[in-house]
């Protein structure tokens, strides 16, 4: 996982890395993919991390002080972009609230 750090347009500091959701199970339509292998699984009870589909394969998770967002998919050599290519990635990103704090 490649973690960078930028200013956008508007002097905001943002990380940006990316996220592989390769120990969740991605379920659809009562398959459960894991990895390659695909099978058939009855609904158990207790809780499960679900990607929606759009994220199955990854995504750019990017967070400021008060923000985050996510960019599905992965853009390839996303890591070797300058601040401005960044930023531009940032901007098209989709906001998904303000981080959460573990404590009080």
């Amino acid at each position: 996982m490649a973690h960078r750090e930028f200013t956008d347009e508007q002097g905001i500091r943002w990380e940006v890395w990316d996220v592989h959701p390769t120990h969740v199970e991605r379920r659809r339509d009562g398959i459960v993919q894991l990895g390659s292998a695909t099978e058939r699984r009855h609904q158990r009870s207790g809780p499960r991390m679900q990607v929606r589909q759009e994220f199955a394969n990854g995504w750019l998770a990017f967070q400021c002080r008060g923000e985050r967002r996510r960019l599905a998919p992965v853009p390839p050599d996303w890591a070797e972009l300058d601040e401005r290519e960044l930023a531009s990635l940032c901007s098209r990103a989709t906001p998904i609230g303000s981080p959460r704090r573990l404590v009080e």
